[in-house]
């Protein structure tokens, strides 16, 4: 074969590879971003492949709820949410997330799906300061190309290897993963004091910060854009938001950093927004004490089991730690009572 005939062997074959690798990963689309699961498929859901995922999902998928949050959503259980509430839901959860990137989320979910009647999502302390902008990830390190929706980006999906690898792995995959078991790590931790103590570092005692003025305008400029926005533009879905029940070291950390009553204060001044709209049902679990001082639900500071998940699932149900206009004052005044005042230091005895 002489060297033109190579050349042009070669660039043929090269031309098909690229061809192949177009209509192969369009076809099976591991991520959803064309179309939703093929019938004959199974499709795994890697926790780790969320932010490349979920977006497909709100897409392509067939419901009418949706469960998303940070990690403390991941354990979660669709299918008795479905029971509970008499829907068809989707578990999109973004461990780690700022409220910027989870509205991104639910906005593109409300443009392509009209008939969403419930949305459960968690509300997290620790972007109630942050700026309304702010994401958790560099931009240029973000699968953007997934979330637009022009074409001409796409080949960083179509032509990427690990694409290639994950749709070969769906055709011999046998079992599709259900939203139950997407993203959920519940069974897969050891849980109480000792576990809690080896991955926690106590911070020195820091003096109580002030709640700024410019603080509170930053954090209701937050909650304007990234949840009362989407919530004003949808009154015909509920919104169930809670604040996810950390444990008592998680306190324990904002009473040494000195931020505890502004956080505790940020909460009321969020609550007090949402009361405003008939569409929202705020929960809050900080009264919940026997649980938030019993380490043995919780895996480190923060994250607990899915019992407490499904606790909040019955709770939103039966309207049970709901806030209203009618007892929220108390509300706040227990709790902050009893985190101000606790006595931290026996937890370290």
């Amino acid at each position: 074969m002489n060297s033109k005939k190579y050349g042009i062997t070669f660039i043929t074959l090269f031309i098909l590879g690229i061809c192949f690798c177009l209509v192969f990963n369009a076809l099976i689309d591991p991520f959803f971003h064309y179309h939703k699961p093929l019938k004959r498929l199974n499709y795994e859901l890697d926790i780790h492949d969320q932010r490349y995922i979920n977006d497909g999902i709100v897409k392509n998928f067939t419901y009418n709820a949706i469960i998303t949050g940070s990690s403390v959503t991941d354990n979660f259980k669709t299918s008795e949410f479905n029971k509970l509430f008499n829907v068809n839901s989707i578990k999109v959860p973004l461990s780690g997330s700022y409220f910027k990137e989870v509205n991104d989320l639910l906005t593109n979910a409300f443009k392509y799906n009209k008939n969403i009647k419930y949305v459960l999502r968690s509300v997290e302390y620790s972007n109630f300061y942050r700026d309304k902008d702010a994401i958790r990830y560099e931009i240029n390190t973000y699968p953007t190309y997934l979330y637009n929706d022009t074409v001409f980006d796409d080949a960083k999906y179509l032509l990427n290897k690990n694409i290639i690898y994950k749709s070969f792995h769906t055709l011999k995959s046998s079992k599709s993963t259900s939203f139950d078991e997407y993203s959920y790590w519940s069974d897969d931790y050891q849980y109480g004091k000792e576990i809690i103590l080896a991955s926690y570092d106590r911070p020195k005692k820091h003096n109580a910060y002030k709640l700024t003025n410019k603080q509170i305008m930053k954090l209701k400029d937050s909650i304007n854009q990234n949840f009362l926005k989407l919530i004003k533009e949808n009154p015909n879905t509920e919104f169930y938001l809670f604040y996810p029940p950390y444990s008592i070291y998680a306190w324990d950390y904002r009473n040494q950093k000195g931020i505890l009553y502004k956080e505790l204060y940020g909460e009321k001044i969020i609550t007090e927004m949402f009361l405003n709209y008939d569409n929202i049902h705020i929960f809050s679990f900080l009264d919940l004490f026997d649980i938030i001082t019993n380490p043995s639900y919780y895996k480190d500071y923060l994250h607990y089991n899915d019992d407490i998940n499904s606790l909040i699932l019955k709770a939103m149900k039966n309207n049970e730690h709901e806030l209203t206009k009618d007892n929220y004052e108390n509300y706040y005044n227990k709790i902050i009572d009893f985190y101000i005042n606790y006595d931290y230091n026996k937890l370290f005895s």
